[in-house]
């Protein structure tokens, strides 16, 4: 991608790569079935379950953003029906105008039990106010 930045063209390109592990004897039961089976119903940021939904998410998005999602999507679904994933490696390389930077994140489950959640600790705060897009309330 080519911007122009204070009246300077700038060359930027970006790579990503995402490693999985996954450990196959551990069942999370919080996980939707349809996620465990990667059956349909298994909902990530971007639904491309279907044309119509995907043309309403994508509306103006390149193709190759459509592609990438339903791709995400696809691998998601494939990797829940081989166990849970409990590490997840995102590297990524960002070339601006020949210079270079790497980013590397690294999640990883480091515990899991099982425990009863009280429904209080979802209810909204007290004082809580919505605020919608461009819309700051004054107090």
């Amino acid at each position: 991608m080519t911007l122009n930045l204070m009246g300077s063209p700038s060359t930027w390109t970006t790579a990503t790569t995402t490693d999985y592990y996954v450990a196959p004897g551990l069942r999370i039961d919080s996980l939707p079935s349809a996620a465990r089976t990667g059956k349909q119903g298994l909902r990530s940021p971007v639904d491309t379950s279907s044309k119509a939904v995907a043309d309403t998410q994508f509306a103006g998005f390149p193709p190759s953003m459509i592609t990438a999602a339903t791709e995400a999507r696809e691998v998601m679904s494939r990797m829940y029906k081989l166990g849970t994933p409990v590490k997840t490696v995102v590297e990524t390389t960002v070339t601006v105008d020949g210079g270079v930077k790497l980013t590397r994140t690294t999640t990883e489950l480091v515990s899991h039990s099982r425990m009863a959640v009280p429904d209080s600790l979802f209810a909204i705060p007290a004082g809580y106010i919505s605020v919608r897009p461009g819309f700051m309330p004054i107090p």
